[in-house]
């Protein structure tokens, strides 16, 4: 899991592996779509941050589920094009919770 706000993720028509955890209906047939980014060379999630979807390709994108995915060019305007595969990736740890005192 990855600490923080969800930042506009710099769509550069890169491909990224991500791990959905939060979908929201724009209307127009589009959604936003929250992910963690997941690193590959180091096993750890990297950042939070949030595209855009058609609805058809975002309900194909399941919660807590890792895919390997094509951006856009514009990171003014990300977008999630193409989901290239499944890919599988181990679940997040948890944030220690703070004790009061």
């Amino acid at each position: 899991m990855v600490e923080g706000a969800a930042t506009r993720f710099p769509a550069k028509g890169q491909l990224a592996v991500i791990r959905p955890y939060r979908k929201n209906l724009l209307g127009g047939g589009e959604e936003k779509v929250r992910f963690d980014i997941f690193n590959e060379g180091t096993h750890v999630y990297v950042e939070s941050s949030y595209a855009f979807a058609s609805t058809d390709l975002a309900g194909e994108l399941h919660r807590q589920h890792g895919y390997r995915v094509r951006f856009n060019d514009d990171p003014q305007y990300p977008q999630i094009l193409e989901i290239v595969e499944e890919v599988p990736i181990p679940k997040p740890l948890a944030l220690p919770r703070s004790t009061p005192e």
